[in-house]
């Protein structure tokens, strides 16, 4: 390989690293095109216990037909922790979203993947 050829694939790699962490920097919601449930009512709501760390705090999963888009959310002490995107409303889920630091910036951990609620819900 020519010098000319290593610092365009230098380059290259660079570049792919840089697309690749920006990607997985946390955005907004709206930054995943995620539409806003924002005044509407939940088709569903159920309870489950996701945070057995928290004595008596149950997990709030609210169910949405937001924009003909399923946008479930994850809520506890009132705070959204984790949001489902599902556009075609048929398993898997397409985009699973978490909040781990609790600042409102989220990250995505891929579709229908496992997850436990971040530390900042679980601890005081």
């Amino acid at each position: 390989m020519t010098t000319c050829n290593l610092m365009i694939f230098a380059l290259l790699i660079l570049f792919a690293v840089t697309a690749k962490t920006a990607e997985a920097e946390p955005k907004n919601l709206a930054d995943f095109n995620v539409p806003s449930v924002e005044g509407l009512k939940p088709y569903q709501v159920t309870h489950v216990d996701k945070t057995r760390e928290i004595s008596g705090e149950e997990t709030r999963l609210a169910f949405y037909n937001a924009e003909d888009v399923l946008v479930v959310t994850y809520t506890i002490k009132e705070r959204v922790y984790c949001v489902l995107v599902d556009r075609d409303w048929k398993p898997p889920v397409e985009l699973t979203l978490i909040d781990r630091q609790g600042n409102g910036k989220f990250e995505s951990i891929g579709g229908d993947e496992t997850f436990s609620a971040p530390d900042w819900v679980t601890k005081p």
